[in-house]
């Protein structure tokens, strides 16, 4: 399982834990004892835990879709040098429909 242990950290704060520090390997250490609720809390924490940002994620599933960073640059290209922006607003609506079914995943 990939950590990304600062992301990690703060996800255990934000769920009440009194986290330290976290190692890339998912252990954690604790400021005290988790009570058993708690400990149950931590546990689905990091099994929840993406090690990656949102932006990250996003970035992901698009080049999953088959529009690599190239496509990306091409198309901005077009935008800025060439005042077309068709290509661009394209992948704009695959970022957002992208970025939606994350969150709708995360709920």
């Amino acid at each position: 399982m990939e950590i990304n242990p600062e992301k990690l950290h703060a996800e255990l704060k934000a769920a009440g834990i009194p986290v330290i520090s976290v190692t890339s390997e998912g252990e954690y250490q604790l400021a005290r004892k988790l009570t058993d609720e708690e400990k149950a809390i931590a546990i689905q924490v990091v099994k929840d835990h993406v090690p990656y940002t949102q932006d990250e994620e996003i970035e992901q599933e698009i080049e999953k879709r088959g529009i690599s960073q190239r496509t990306m640059l091409k198309a901005l290209w077009k935008a800025v040098v060439e005042s077309d922006s068709t290509q661009a607003e394209w992948i704009q609506s695959i970022k957002a429909q992208v970025a939606a079914e994350i969150a709708a995943r995360q709920v």
